[in-house]
């Protein structure tokens, strides 16, 4: 299922912690093996970072589900997944609650909640990963550009270091993966090490890699 349907609007309140509970009561997919339809309530409850789902394209995307094939487990994780992709919450927590079939009754729950706290990260044009312990970089640099995509910092400039390059390569790779990433290349200027990453506050699935 495409998560391209589901948009997303400013968390109006990111310097607090809150959550959203929301109950989608006429859930409808298709068995896989029966090709009967199966009827559940799909409970989604999370706590926002920088984005809340718009309930609308909400709706939409979960009717789409309606003549598709997927057994109770997949589609509670694959809800998940998607919600977790274009939102990035501090926590989720999606409960498939599905209507009794053969005498047999399911409730699938699945949950993501990051290792640690979310690292609390200043917004500006630079930062300087010096500062941060190296299990900490993927984490930081994630939260560190949704938040100034957020924020509508159109490039931004991230130090690394040089050394052997296993810093560079861990941002890197965060970068290509991000989907407030459009682009980004080597700061060849930069003595210390940087990378220039490009940013729209929209998700996209292509991006550009310069500079090797």
């Amino acid at each position: 299922m495409s998560s391209s349907t589901l948009e997303t609007f400013p968390n109006p309140r990111p310097e607090r912690d809150y959550e959203i509970a929301i109950s989608s009561t006429e859930f409808t997919s298709v068995c896989p093996m029966t090709g009967l339809p199966d009827f559940g309530e799909i409970r989604i409850t999370y706590v926002p970072d920088m984005r809340c789902v718009e309930l609308k394209s909400l709706k939409y995307y979960m009717i789409e589900f309606r003549n598709r094939g997927i057994f109770y487990e997949a589609v509670t994780n694959l809800i998940l997944d998607d919600l977790v992709g274009v939102l990035q919450p501090r926590r989720m927590t999606v409960v498939g609650d599905f209507s009794v079939r053969g005498g047999i009754k399911t409730v699938v729950t699945a949950e993501y909640r990051p290792m640690d706290d979310p690292v609390r990260i200043p917004v500006e044009a630079e930062i300087d990963l010096h500062a941060f312990a190296a299990r900490e970089v993927v984490s930081v640099v994630d939260e560190y550009v949704r938040a100034a995509a957020a924020m509508g910092f159109p490039e931004v400039r991230i130090v690394h270091g040089r050394g052997r390059g296993v810093q560079r390569g861990m941002v890197q790779a965060a970068l290509d993966r991000h989907p407030n990433v459009t682009e980004f290349w080597d700061d060849s200027a930069a003595h210390l090490g940087a990378t220039i990453a490009r940013l729209t506050p929209r998700a996209n699935e292509q991006k550009t890699r310069e500079g090797g």
